[in-house]
């Protein structure tokens, strides 16, 4: 006995009169079938790959599996890895009381904090075919597969970007010296998994090898990342503004094995100067408002709130120079009246060092020498979560200077546009 979309719920076959006793309950149609992709890790293994259903009672998916996309129809793995792309197959089980058709579309969502092909933080909803339209004939017995192929993905998280090592000094022997041993300071929620100083024939320096004076070392540093919510790892999706002793260095993202995920790792080099060589900075500072104001030049050593160089011009194109500087590395801050002090990382040896500086009023966030409506909207857009103001932008935006930028923030500068309360 076959009645179609009904479910038997109870059967009772009475021998004495020979009669069969059936209760049929009548199946709803399911209009649409949504899911969400979890597990789908960078370094993760697809035993833990499953699409959860949005609707449990109504249906559920099974017989999850992850195929790489090589040739006709892929290869099953376990182990996800970068750069290469994935089909999703699976199955869908219907609830008690519920059935299927061919025609019913289905969806699956890969969630919000996800990294997925380049995006993130972003949901993104695929399409999902049927079996009878992608192929005639395969091995692989799920009914189901995500329209597109797709990125093995991470969780992303933001994460400090300051990291601090103990440079090269003359006379030091960084095998046998614990502050070469590891950073002095790294991001919470990451860990090192190692470090060493290479000498210039790029080998490991030994115990008893020391820097010398005109010569280049390279630090090969590797620093691993923790957080992660689920199995696999954890997208560091902020990496690239990461910096070294305050400097951008030759760094890049691996993923090493499945055991560490992602790494972080600097290879970088650093010239070991002679303490006793003097250098010098020079360039123009370009500035706004007044061209009697002084422009203020400083350069501090690490750790020091006292300048140990300083310099005084004046003009909106000033031509600065700091001569004499000891070889060393230096936080530069340039300042003026009514703008944001700017600051860069400055390497001094015994040549001439060039850096050019613009520095913004307060509120002038694209730095026109004016507050306008558009200073207003990007504030506000930044406020709002739909943009993300950084760096030296951030802190024009960030009037009361909270390390914030909200609707506070927006208020004033507004009121500046619009003439009726003066930042300067």
């Amino acid at each position: 006995m076959n009645v179609e979309h009904t479910e038997v719920s109870y059967k009772d076959v009475n021998d004495s009169n020979d009669s069969i006793y059936i209760e049929l309950v009548a199946k709803r149609k399911l209009t649409e079938v949504r899911g969400t992709l979890k597990e789908f890790r960078l370094g993760g293994n697809t035993w833990y790959t499953e699409i959860v259903s949005d609707a449990p009672s109504k249906y559920k998916f099974k017989n999850t599996v992850v195929y790489e996309a090589i040739g006709t129809y892929g290869v099953e793995i376990s182990i996800m890895k970068e750069d290469e792309l994935y089909y999703v197959y699976f199955d869908i089980d219907p609830g008690y009381g519920y059935y299927l058709t061919d025609n019913t579309p289905v969806k699956v969502t890969l969630p919000e904090g996800y990294r997925a092909n380049g995006m993130f933080d972003k949901a993104v909803t695929y399409n999902v075919i049927y079996k009878g339209d992608w192929y005639s004939y395969s091995p692989i017995i799920q009914k189901y597969r995500i329209e597109n192929v797709l990125e093995a993905n991470c969780e992303g998280k933001e994460y400090g970007i300051n990291i601090d090592i103990k440079e090269p000094v003359l006379g030091d022997r960084p095998a046998a010296n614990a502050g070469y041993a590891a950073p002095t300071r790294i991001p919470a929620n990451t860990k090192v998994v190692s470090m060493q100083w290479l000498g210039p024939d790029g080998k490991p320096m030994g115990t008893y090898d020391k820097f010398e004076v005109g010569k280049w070392y390279t630090i090969d540093l590797k620093i691993a990342f923790e957080g992660a919510t689920e199995h696999g790892h954890v997208y560091p999706k902020n990496n690239r503004d990461f910096v070294v002793n305050n400097k951008s260095a030759n760094a890049w993202l691996n993923n090493m094995d499945v055991s560490d995920g992602f790494i972080w790792q600097l290879y970088d080099s650093y010239k070991v100067e002679d303490p006793n060589a003097r250098g010098s900075v020079t360039g123009t500072v370009t500035s706004f408002n007044s061209n009697t104001d002084t422009v203020t030049v400083q350069l501090f050593k690490r750790g020091s709130s006292t300048a140990a160089y300083s310099t005084s011009v004046k003009g909106n194109s000033a031509r600065y120079t700091l001569s004499g500087i000891a070889a060393g590395t230096y936080t530069m801050k340039v300042s003026k009246k009514n703008h944001v002090t700017r600051e860069y990382a400055i390497t001094v040896g015994t040549q001439s060092v060039t850096q050019n500086v613009k520095i913004h009023l307060k509120g002038d966030i694209n730095g026109d020498g004016k507050v306008n409506t558009s200073d207003v909207g990007r504030a506000n857009a930044h406020a709002r979560g739909t943009s993300v103001l950084k760096g030296n932008e951030f802190i024009c935006a960030d009037i009361n200077g909270d390390g914030r930028i909200n609707t506070s923030d927006v208020g004033k500068i507004n009121a500046h546009a619009r003439g009726k309360d003066l930042l300067w």
